[in-house]
């Protein structure tokens, strides 16, 4: 028996290919089928853009008078509603991957030491296994990062409300998305970008992006030296060069990239930063 650890778009794929060329596989998934990209990545941008175009679009109509108003959206309703599309998308996932003669354990939490993988703890025994375990947010070592009102994409789920002063922190493509979508839905936002705004990418993109984000403050160069607040979030200092600078928000999103998911897994050889290398 081959087992593969993780559900997302690699560990699936890989388990129904398997399947499908006659291998006993068995998947095992604490969460959801659909990984990342279901759950927290592209398939949540992609809803929470679609809204944030809508009022960009009304605004313009707006201020052309063909509109009178801008719609008003509900944030909570917004994320209920996305939520029951994920869940249908990731119940689909999971009949199409069984079909493919794979035994799926959803909701187990899997472990591998070295040639082992433990399910909840049992040795599962296989004569193969696939790590396919992903990625997480990277979460900075800024002094307050801890304290409430501070999200990553994997807990945007549990934001009640759209922060009236929202501090995004990373300057890539994720930081930008999510700056455009939180500046639509209400915010007042600011970035603040370790290096250059979307660094890397052809000047004539950068240009229409900072066109569309035009309403948030984008600080180039910026670190944030430490979130401050009694329990909950209420203001960063932000540091370029020997300037701090203070600010208000009482929301901070974090878009500083991805590190490997690999804590479940021991007796391989991991890098610094935790990816398994391979040859």
């Amino acid at each position: 028996m081959i087992a593969v650890l993780g559900g997302g778009p690699a560990g699936r794929i890989a388990a129904m290919q398997l399947g499908l060329a006659g291998r006993e596989v068995t998947l095992v998934e604490k969460g959801g089928l659909g990984g990342q990209c279901l759950h927290h990545g592209c398939m949540v941008v992609c809803a929470l853009n679609d809204i944030a175009r809508h009022l960009f679009f009304s605004r313009d109509l707006q201020s052309l008078g063909i509109l009178d108003s801008v719609p008003n959206v509900s944030f909570s309703r917004t994320l209920a509603e996305m939520a029951l599309v994920q869940a249908k998308i990731a119940s689909v996932l999971d009949a199409e991957t069984r079909s493919c003669g794979v035994q799926v354990m959803q909701g187990s939490t899997g472990r591998v030491d070295g040639n082992s993988l433990y399910v909840d703890g049992e040795l599962l025994e296989a004569e193969k296994i696939v790590v396919a375990t992903g990625s997480l947010p990277r979460i900075p070592d800024i002094p307050g990062i801890r304290l409430q009102g501070v999200y990553t994409p994997h807990t945007l789920p549990s934001i009640k409300r759209v922060p009236e002063h929202l501090l995004i922190i990373g300057g890539g493509i994720m930081a930008a998305e999510f700056a455009f979508i939180f500046r639509e839905f209400g915010a007042d936002v600011t970035l603040a970008a370790r290096s250059t705004f979307l660094k890397g990418m052809h000047p004539r993109l950068r240009e229409l992006a900072g066109r569309d984000l035009s309403g948030v403050k984008i600080h180039e160069g910026c670190t944030v030296g430490r979130l401050e607040g009694d329990g909950a979030v209420s203001g960063a200092m932000l540091k370029k060069g020997a300037k701090e600078t203070a600010i208000s928000c009482d929301g901070v999103f974090l878009a500083a990239g991805l590190v490997p998911n690999s804590g479940m897994v021991s007796g391989l050889k991991k890098g610094q930063d935790g990816r398994i290398l391979v040859d």
